[in-house]
């Protein structure tokens, strides 16, 4: 076995990943990202406030408000190349 060990594959595809790490599970829009998207967020949040889902909401707005303290600001996206991209 290799100093990596079992799972390599899937490290290495971390690595490579754009994707940015977040401390809470999320909620995604659709079927087509993998990624959190700050405008949807209001939305997302409010849906999940009628159903029931205080924990997964206070989540999603954890993991905003870690994104506005890891980089200064909300990026669009959660994703790395969205770091740069940013109003005013």
């Amino acid at each position: 076995m290799s100093a990596a060990g079992a799972g390599a594959p899937e490290a290495a595809a971390a690595l490579r990943s754009t994707l940015l790490p977040l401390p809470h599970p999320t909620v995604v829009p659709g079927d087509r990202f993998r990624e959190t998207y700050y405008w949807d967020s209001l939305w997302v949040v409010s849906g999940l406030l009628a159903s029931g889902m205080a924990g997964t909401a206070e989540g999603l707005v954890r993991n905003l408000l870690h994104m506005l303290e890891a980089a200064g600001h909300v990026p669009n996206g959660g994703r790395a190349y969205y770091l740069n991209r940013r109003w005013g």
